[in-house]
């Protein structure tokens, strides 16, 4: 799981999770739950992402499929946000919010950044951070290598929808849905004499998870007598600082990429967990690509 999967020898695995699938002898039940299931690690559709995606993270928890499903129930006791926090606390960075990067340009032995409002941030080394799927929306000079030039061009496919919705008249038991707008709702807190559900959309579903009447109308696909008091979502499709939801590889995509990814372009390193080797679109691939990033620069500029 530590090693790129270019290296290794395992294209035959870099196909669509339809064609994987299809080289067993399922029933169409069980073929059908397996593709949808993975469309809640994916956010695509059964033949738009690789199966080396899904046989990469199964690996990562220790080869267990339930493992990948059952680890979303783990939280932080403060949020997400806490953990940002201590971060901030504790390195004390110059934090600059509403900065939108338009272009990274190398020069002789600096890097200048250049923002949309005009301004300008000059540094011996760069570390990208940003999702896979907004590199399109930066100009790098000079131009990415290879095979980052190739995933910039092509991203990624993933297209989840999240949504939280307070219910009434449910019961307190998770359920899943190949064939309904949210593949998988699940309660999390009661609150006020109602539930508090997480549910999540992916292709061929074209739920708007903004859109409250819709998001009843999938609710009540599982529980038919339930109302839904209020919905929160915000569209990371729309959203033009993410472009889709978290890395998942496109069939050939990984054993032909993968190391291109992570390499270095000169002073400019890549980090986020859209360029991890084991934990690939998971918060631990931050930080596990985050050290490795650091490292790079550490050992390159010193």
């Amino acid at each position: 799981t530590d090693v790129p999967r270019d290296h290794g020898g395992l294209a035959d695995l870099d196909v669509s999770v339809e064609e994987f699938l299809s080289g067993f002898d399922l029933s169409e039940r069980t073929h059908q739950f397996l593709a949808r299931f993975g469309s809640l690690g994916s956010g695509a559709a059964s033949s738009e992402w690789s199966a080396i995606t899904a046989l990469s993270l199964i690996a990562a928890f220790d080869h267990s499929a339930y493992a990948w499903l059952a680890a979303v129930t783990d939280k932080f006791a403060g949020g997400t946000a806490s953990v940002i926090g201590a971060l901030v606390e504790d390195g004390d960075p110059d934090v600059r919010l509403s900065t939108v990067v338009e272009r990274v340009e190398q020069r002789s032995g600096e890097v200048v950044v250049s923002a949309a409002d005009g301004s300008t941030f000059t540094a011996g080394a760069v570390i990208m951070a940003v999702p896979l799927n907004v590199w399109r929306d930066i100009e790098f000079v000079p131009e990415l290598s290879e095979a980052k030039a190739a995933l910039r061009r092509e991203g990624h496919p993933n297209r989840m929808g999240k949504l939280w919705a307070l219910v009434d008249r449910a019961p307190d038991a998770s359920v899943f849905g190949a064939d309904s707008d949210l593949l998988l709702l699940a309660p999390q807190y009661e609150l006020d004499g109602a539930l508090l559900m997480v549910g999540f959309s992916a292709p061929p579903s074209t739920l708007d998870v903004t859109d409250g009447a819709a998001v009843e109308r999938a609710v009540r696909q599982h529980y038919p007598d339930a109302s839904v008091r209020a919905s929160l979502a915000h569209d990371w499709n729309a959203d033009r600082f993410s472009n889709g939801g978290w890395q998942t590889y496109r069939p050939g995509q990984a054993t032909r990429y993968m190391s291109g990814l992570q390499t270095p372009e000169d002073r400019v390193y890549f980090a986020g967990a859209d360029t991890a080797n084991k934990w690939i679109g998971w918060l631990d691939g931050a930080l596990e690509t985050g050290a490795r990033a650091a490292g790079q620069a550490l050992m390159t500029r010193s």
